[in-house]
């Protein structure tokens, strides 16, 4: 639990941040405003809340993890910048991990030293057959079908100019993402698998499915092995999975359970307890996954809720997966949540990132926010 003097320290921080989170929607430079900024105005008491901050990674709570849709660009503005995500934020997921800027990589460093935040990455199975999808559509328009003259005989095909079948480029795109793990230097690696459910598969399609399945996961699977110590969560239904060899699900450190359209608690559990029907996944380590609202399209149900608190107010699913957190079941236990699209939740005049801030005071009563 975080201490009495801790509080005191994050008070004084709050009220400071507070003053400088007008520096996000006031940017009139002529004006040469000068806000307030804790680490040069007071450095001893930034210290000591960094510290706290670091300290706070290693106590008992539920876990807040982000994935932040960076761009491939410079950040243009602060919610683009990994250095403006809530401080007890524990682990920030990026979903576009390559040919990252400097200045991205030099607020990984800050973020990872001072607060203790971890950095990780995503490799997506959707979107590597989305990829893949792309590639033969693109194959197939360069690549004309042309049926010989009677008579004369089919141009031989050169080997190199042959479409590459699905599942030797998902092992290719795997191998290549993987790289970056070193190129980077990331905390970690967050692995989002989707498959159909092999109940819905004939008895002799199960061996192709098998087949697809560990083009995706077989590299990874190595990849854990080399590198025991580096984190790692599962994304997913882990109930679909085929192989025998279950490691890569019993050795995460967190099972993110995605959840996004889900809209009430209810949905929640049920979505685990269906991870759990056949006995062979760990029952200590669920993480729930949610996103925020769509910031472009008001159609969107996806991050609205339609469960209440105890005043009547509509929940976000982010804050009512917060809720569902903190209830206990003697089933299996809730580690925390996993909310996409994190960085959408900036945009508030009053109070930057509101809903992922009340979240973590949800789960963690004295949090670091």
């Amino acid at each position: 639990m975080i201490k009495i003097d801790l509080k005191r320290t994050v008070s004084v921080v709050a009220a400071v941040a507070l003053l400088a989170s007008c520096s996000d929607w006031t940017e009139t430079e002529s004006l040469k405003i000068k806000y307030p900024d804790l680490r040069t105005d007071n450095p001893a008491l930034y210290e000591r809340y960094t510290q706290s901050l670091r300290d706070y990674r290693g106590s008992d709570h539920k876990v807040m993890i982000g994935k932040f849709d960076n761009k491939p660009t410079a950040p243009a503005g602060q919610a683009e910048h990994l250095n403006a995500l809530p401080d007890s934020i524990d682990y920030v997921i990026l979903m576009n991990p390559d040919n990252l800027g400097d200045e991205i990589q030099n607020e990984m460093a800050e973020v990872r030293s001072e607060k203790g935040m971890k950095v990780m990455y995503e490799i997506s199975y959707a979107d590597i057959i989305s990829d893949y999808k792309t590639y033969v559509e693109r194959w197939n328009a360069e690549h004309p079908e042309t049926t010989p003259a009677e008579g004369e005989e089919p141009a031989p095909t050169d080997p190199a100019d042959t479409l590459v079948a699905q599942n030797p480029f998902v092992m290719d795109a795997v191998a290549a993402q993987l790289e970056y793990f070193s190129e980077y230097a990331y905390d970690g690696l967050n692995v989002s698998f989707t498959s159909i459910n092999p109940l819905s598969v004939k008895d002799e399609d199960k061996p192709a499915l098998l087949e697809d399945q560990e083009a995706f996961l077989g590299g990874i699977r190595e990849w854990r092995r080399d590198n025991p110590d580096a984190l790692f969560f599962y994304e997913g239904a882990p109930q679909y999975l085929l192989s025998e060899d279950m490691s890569i699900v019993t050795g995460a450190d967190y099972i993110i359970i995605p959840a996004e359209s889900q809209l009430n608690v209810y949905g929640f559990s049920y979505l685990v307890n269906q991870a759990l029907r056949f006995g062979n996944i760990p029952s200590d380590r669920f993480v729930i996954g949610v996103t925020t609202v769509s910031l472009t399209d008001p159609g969107d149900t996806k991050g609205t809720f339609i469960d209440t608190d105890d005043n009547g107010v509509q929940l976000t699913s982010i804050t009512g997966a917060a809720y569902w957190a903190t209830q206990k079941t003697s089933e299996f236990s809730k580690a925390g949540i996993c909310v996409s699209n994190v960085q959408n939740d900036y945009f508030n005049i009053q109070f930057v990132y509101p809903n992922v801030r009340k979240a973590i005071s949800i789960m963690n009563p004295s949090p670091l926010n």
